[in-house]
């Protein structure tokens, strides 16, 4: 990564690097607390186990880094500490990540696993602390990647710090002068109360927290997901239906895109509200038994984390939510109906019957639209150009059933 790519992500372009190594190493201490906690919540009696702390996903570990960069952030904004974290705030398939822009020629199996969730040029929380090299203050090995990818959601990460280090950082700091200091003893002391707060939550308890704030963001959100569905996966589809022009590699991908992405737009539309609801109870709960500083987080806490009805209740998010279950049914239909056309390969048995409940419910939907919905074994016979008519009229009904907002300029990535 180039240092004018990083000169994007503060406003002081002259301690760039330090920021960045500042924020790796503050990121690391919060993984470390959040694994002895729960290492000793699972075993209360006998202490630390003698194996690994555990570690967290990439997902849940993106979410942890924006779910705390999203607080320190707005204490930044009320002056309350020196600095923001190093990375901007991006929206991606699971939802806003904290990212960086980086050099992408030498990732040359990039998009080729369907789980890969790499856009672009960006890098999140998670690939930025496997890329980061020794120069950046040995930033590498405050953190174990384990996986064979880091952009894959069964990848692993876990803590590296030791608790030793992070004592030095501070002792060694009390000679400098307080624009250089690696942490105040205030700032210090906001991030053992953040990151003790944090540490109260479980994994989906943390992955929901960091994929919603509010309303609006998560609307954005479903659009962006909704955007992609459509783009990288049914438009192909139909596109080869109807040509035949790309190999079963890419509709196999398309077809994945297209579930995956459904079950995401279900999740964050419904699914996620229950652990959110969880999440932000334990953490008010948390915030409210201390002092001055953790008021000062609590008061940031209701800035960035809004109430659970405000976003689920609200009109577009709800909406959506009672649609989404006939879209995830729609999209694995597709799936189905694709290996009747042999366009990609069987699926597994588990998939298969799946393929028939969505089916079931699917049909019920598109024959209170008029529209007869062919079985698998009808798709079998008909003509690509013939199925593909069929699906864009179901598609086009489905979306005609979400709500829409007017401020359509704010979707996607920003």
């Amino acid at each position: 990564m180039s240092i004018n790519d990083l000169k994007l992500f503060t406003q002081d372009a002259r301690n760039v690097g330090e920021n960045v190594a500042r924020t790796i190493r503050i990121l690391a201490r919060v993984l470390l607390d959040w694994s002895l906690h729960h290492a000793e919540h699972e075993a209360p009696e006998s202490g630390i186990p003698d194996k690994p702390l555990p570690p967290l996903g990439a997902i849940e570990f993106d979410k942890l880094s924006i779910v705390f960069w999203r607080l320190w952030n707005e204490l930044h904004r009320q002056k309350k500490v020196r600095f923001r974290g190093a990375f901007l705030e991006r929206r991606g398939f699971h939802g806003p990540g904290n990212a960086l822009k980086i050099n992408r020629k030498q990732d040359e199996i990039l998009g080729k696993d369907p789980d890969d969730t790499r856009h672009n040029e960006w890098a999140y929380t998670t690939e930025i602390v496997e890329k980061l090299k020794p120069p950046w203050s040995n930033t590498r090995v405050l953190f174990r990647v384990e996986g064979k990818s880091c952009n894959i959601k069964k990848c692993k990460i876990y803590p590296g710090l030791d608790r030793s280090s992070w004592d030095s950082w501070l002792s060694n700091e009390a000679a400098k002068s307080h624009e250089s200091q690696f942490l105040t003893l205030s700032e210090a002391n906001y991030i053992q109360t953040i990151s003790a707060t944090i540490s109260k939550l479980d994994k989906e308890e943390i992955r929901a927290l960091g994929t919603h704030c509010s309303a609006d963001e998560t609307y954005k959100d479903i659009s962006f997901n909704l955007g992609a569905l459509q783009r990288k996966g049914f438009d192909k589809i139909v596109c080869y239906l109807k040509q035949r022009n790309a190999p079963k590699s890419e509709i196999d991908l398309a077809a994945h895109t297209m579930v995956s992405t459904a079950r995401e737009i279900l999740r964050k539309s419904k699914r996620n509200r229950k652990k959110y609801e969880a999440a932000y109870t334990k953490c008010r709960a948390h915030l409210s038994e201390f002092g001055i500083q953790a008021r000062d987080v609590l008061n940031a806490f209701d800035v960035v984390q809004h109430p659970t009805d405000s976003i689920w209740k609200d009109q577009f998010v709800s909406e959506i939510g009672k649609n989404a279950q006939i879209l995830v049914d729609f999209c694995v239909y597709c799936r189905g109906g694709l290996v009747s056309q042999r366009a990609i390969s069987n699926l597994q048995a588990r998939e298969m019957e799946e393929a028939e409940e969505a089916y079931k419910s699917l049909r019920v939907f598109a024959a209170s639209m008029n529209i007869t919905l062919p079985s698998y074994e009808e798709i079998e016979s008909l003509t690509g150009h013939k199925w593909a008519d069929v699906l864009n009229q179901v598609m086009a009904r489905i979306v005609g059933s979400l709500p829409v907002r007017n401020r359509l300029h704010q979707f996607g990535v920003p």
